[in-house]
């Protein structure tokens, strides 16, 4: 795993990138939290390519 510095002017830079569209999140599936069980079996599966949000 690495871990770095982090610098306020490299998160000002970040938030004027995702604030202009130009870095969006790579979101695999969005589950509504009753299918909870169902994302966490998604997730077992390894064969994500993004991130799995769960709407509360």
């Amino acid at each position: 795993m690495f871990f770095g510095m982090v610098r306020a002017a490299d998160l000002a830079e970040l938030t004027g990138l995702i604030e202009a569209g130009t870095v969006k999140p790579a979101l695999e599936r969005t589950f509504p939290l009753a299918e909870a069980a169902t994302a966490l079996r998604h997730l077992e599966e390894g064969k994500i390519r993004g991130k799995i949000t769960i709407v509360v």
